[in-house]
């Protein structure tokens, strides 16, 4: 027996930084490489191109340091909190290789961080915004916001890590 049922619309305030980081790239790119060689999840998820491990980077300093050094430039827009790498993965996308449209609602904070100037770019059709990918260009966004890239048209791959942040208190949003 169903004793309520509601669908309904709900506003909520989302956010989204675009930044430029100072970042070793070629350290990311010969990593991801790497790590496609070992257990990878390419073509299995809503990137339909290579993808490394769900938390390939998720330990790695360089990383660490980058999005840290981003929240000190960011805390005079938005207070983060105590947060943590819940996942954080790789990706080489080549010819005609796409992101589908999706979210990471699991997620408090998501962000990618490009390593190369290739196409495509990322979309966030609910703001009508499209994010340029060029190196060392970092983007932060509220993970409940659905995003995609349509098919790469290089030839060169397009190189990016992905990521999704969490509080550390028992993982919670």
């Amino acid at each position: 027996m169903i004793l309520k049922h509601i669908e309904r619309q709900v506003k909520k305030n989302v956010f989204l930084f675009e930044t430029r980081v100072k970042t070793d790239v070629n350290y990311f790119i010969n990593l991801i490489n790497e790590k496609l060689k070992e257990k990878n999840l390419s073509y299995r998820t809503n990137v339909k191109g290579d993808m490394t491990d769900w938390k390939a980077f998720n330990n790695d300093k360089k990383l660490h340091t980058t999005i840290q050094d981003t929240f000190s430039l960011l805390s005079k827009h938005y207070q983060f909190n105590d947060m943590q790498f819940k996942d954080s993965w790789g990706i080489r996308k080549k010819f005609s290789d796409n992101t589908i449209e999706h979210d990471h609602q699991t997620a408090h904070l998501s962000g990618v961080l490009y390593l190369n100037d290739n196409s495509p770019e990322l979309i966030f059709p609910e703001l009508h915004i499209t994010i340029e990918p060029h190196c060392s260009t970092l983007v932060m966004f509220s993970a409940l916001l659905n995003h995609f890239s349509p098919p790469n048209k290089s030839k060169d791959p397009k190189y990016a890590i992905a990521f999704n942040l969490e509080n550390k208190v028992a993982g919670d949003i």
